[in-house]
């Protein structure tokens, strides 16, 4: 079994990673069946690869060694699917002024240094007697769980009706179900709650307890949302939360964070030999998507934020715009119709509300995480980690208040706190 003696194992993997990608990027293909979409060349002038240097230092510098707690796993999130990709592409959007690499570097990287600070700072307070909430036995939370699952499938067939599997209409799908659940409705919030909340977690105590039962549950689920309303990224959600609870029952869980990134070379392994063979399904399903989009996506809110934020109110509060940040960003700014551009919660936070709502999603994530680790580690219950770990990983593309309340995190952790008398692990 791998076993991570240093960081610097991690970061030999990243700059592997990095490497293959910027190959398959530059020579697989990748910039060429994209460009319209607004990608281009990477930058290689020297003040560009200084910036680039900067902050691969600086990730090294962050990722944490070992994971021990729910706050390490939703840093190595942050920093895995969010940023170190940024330190090769954060000129893809096509800004490549070394003041604009600077200013992107800052906004992603400060969220972590505040984040570090504020956890220990709260930790240290009451909030540790939040840690002592548990009303019914943790027997009966599996049950719990499942009635969710239930219900909200019930409900979604109801609302939605039918659904079908194939690949090439699953935006229509997609679409089609926004307008037949409608906006801020219970069979809306039940579903996304469930979907991307609850399963997840099921998905966890199924790995954790080796259990196939609660496993298939959880991984039909994942299915049964891309049958409904076409969505992919809940089965990436299960598969992820299965391994770490199969981690936690082989003890190598301290060692999750470089399962990840062997497992993300690997894949691209792949997508190199496929591109000997000029084929290019693997780096276009998952390399543009997890590797290049979301720092060309954080270039592109940069850019809004530092050509429209012109005075001292919308730099504190941002701009009042008549939709949704994603959705200006991406059928306004970028000029794509029904593109719902998401990005990480703190860029969205500060294009969305300013360095008051960016400097609130730090502040809030922290006081989560915060209440989060006292209670993994004073009740020594690890249904807490899963629900951590969904957490941070929602929150690489989803506003922070979505992704605790619209998401189901707050639903998770009602039912861990609720049922939670005589916890033992995975229970």
């Amino acid at each position: 079994m791998l076993k991570v003696k240093s960081k610097f194992y991690l970061a030999a993997l990243c700059v592997l990673a990095m490497i293959s990608s910027l190959v398959l990027y530059s020579f697989g293909g990748i910039l060429d069946r994209n460009s319209y979409a607004g990608l281009h060349e990477l930058s290689w002038r020297f003040d560009s690869l200084l910036i680039s240097i900067i902050w691969g230092c600086l990730i090294f510098y962050f990722l944490p060694k070992k994971i021990s707690l729910p706050s390490d796993i939703f840093l190595f999130f942050y920093l895995a699917f969010c940023l170190i990709w940024g330190a090769g592409y954060w000129s893809v959007s096509g800004q490549a002024d070394f003041y604009f690499g600077l200013s992107m570097l800052c906004i992603g990287i400060l969220p972590v240094m505040l984040f570090k600070g504020i956890r220990q700072i709260i930790a240290r307070t009451e909030v540790r007697k939040l840690a002592r909430i548990g009303f019914f036995s943790s027997a009966w939370r599996i049950w719990a769980l499942g009635l969710l699952l239930l219900t909200s499938a019930l409900v979604g067939v109801t609302a939605f009706g039918g659904g079908g599997f194939d690949w090439e209409l699953m935006y229509d799908r997609r679409i089609s179900a926004r307008e037949s659940f409608g906006v801020g409705t219970i069979p809306t919030y039940l579903f996304a709650m469930s979907i991307n909340g609850v399963m997840p977690v099921m998905a966890f105590i199924g790995g954790r307890r080796g259990n196939f039962l609660i496993s298939g549950l959880a991984v039909a689920y994942a299915v049964f949302g891309f049958w409904l309303i076409g969505v992919k990224a809940p089965l990436l959600y299960a598969m992820v939360m299965w391994f770490l609870g199969f981690l936690l029952r082989k003890e190598k869980f301290e060692y999750f964070h470089g399962y990840v990134l062997l497992g993300l070379n690997l894949i691209l392994l792949v997508a190199l030999v496929e591109m000997l063979f000029g084929e290019s399904f693997i780096s276009e399903l998952f390399v543009r998507r997890a590797m290049v989009i979301p720092p060309f996506l954080q270039g592109v809110y940069a850019d809004y934020v530092l050509s429209t934020f012109s005075d001292l109110d919308s730099w504190i509060f941002g701009k009042k715009l008549d939709v949704g940040i994603a959705i200006y960003i991406g059928q306004d700014y970028l000029g794509m119709d029904n593109l719902n551009a998401n990005t990480n919660a703190f860029m969205y936070a500060l294009a969305s509300g300013g360095v008051a709502l960016y400097l609130l999603a730090i502040f809030f994530v922290s006081f989560v995480f915060a209440v989060i680790d006292s209670a993994y580690k004073w009740k020594n219950d690890e249904i807490f980690l899963s629900i951590g770990a969904m957490y941070g990983l929602l929150l690489t593309e989803q506003a922070f208040g979505t992704a605790f309340l619209s998401s189901g995190i707050f639903l998770c952790l009602l039912v861990a706190f609720l049922f939670s008398r005589n916890a033992s692990p995975a229970e």
